[in-house]
């Protein structure tokens, strides 16, 4: 086979598998997990901010 078709069946293949990943996790990770997750992201994020201002840091 040459370079330029392993290549091109190499990257439909790596699409293939990122997109079963993508759809899998769609059905399987719960909507509510996702949420708590996203949330306690955003506040650890804000927490770091108003730890680093009392300190002199950040804006």
């Amino acid at each position: 086979m040459r370079a330029p078709a392993r290549l091109g069946l190499y990257g439909l293949l790596l699409a293939a598998v990122f997109a079963v990943a993508f759809a899998a996790a769609g059905a399987l990770v719960p909507e509510e997990l996702v949420r708590d997750w996203t949330q306690q992201s955003t506040q650890t994020h804000q927490e770091s901010h108003q730890e680093g201002a009392e300190h002199g840091h950040g804006e």
